[in-house]
């Protein structure tokens, strides 16, 4: 399990975690703790008994990797904490690198749907004129730095973004979940 996923297990794992935590959190906003710890626990478990005190080291480090990547998101209020302990329990499943890679990939598929979304609501001028304050308050000395405000009417079901990135890392392994399913 270096860094990828090696088996069908874990893939169909990640699947039906991606698409439980999506659908909870576009219904309720919410990803339940329930379902973290509970998909976190499953994937060290499963790793321990199939490869050892490694795979135990493997999916612990992966779950400590997907936690701690979106602590410092979730501390400026820029996600939830169900959200960081999502990542949390997809690290547990797939390694520390393949958490970082969904870390990294999610947010730039969430910036897509963001994007998307600001053009479909018609809200794209009001977002160019808010960011070029921003911008303008950081390049020029003689104004006060301004943080920037989003929208807080067009906040995204992170898991989402989170879900689709998962699933398209690990869909290089999708022969042998075929395989497995025969």
């Amino acid at each position: 399990m270096p860094g990828r996923i090696e088996e069908a297990g874990p893939v169909l794992a990640i699947t039906l975690l991606s698409l439980l935590a999506a659908l909870w959190d576009v219904r309720t906003r919410r990803i339940p703790n329930w379902l973290t710890f509970a998909a976190s626990a499953a994937g060290i478990i499963y790793f321990s008994l199939h490869a050892g005190w490694g795979g135990l080291g493997l999916a612990f480090a992966g779950a400590l990797v997907g936690l701690l990547a979106y602590v410092p998101l979730f501390a400026m209020g820029w996600m939830g904490a169900g959200d960081a302990k999502f990542l949390m329990a997809l690290g547990a499943w797939g390694g520390p690198r393949y958490a970082l890679n969904v870390a990294v990939l999610s947010i730039g598929v969430g910036a897509v749907f963001g994007f998307l979304q600001i053009l479909v609501t018609g809200r794209l001028q009001d977002f160019v004129r808010r960011f070029w304050s921003f911008a303008r308050s950081w390049t020029f000395r003689e104004l006060e730095p301004l943080p920037f405000r989003g929208d807080r009417s067009l906040t995204l079901p992170f898991a989402v973004p989170m879900a689709v990135a998962a699933v398209g890392r690990s869909l290089d392994r999708l022969p042998e979940v075929v395989t497995w399913l025969r």
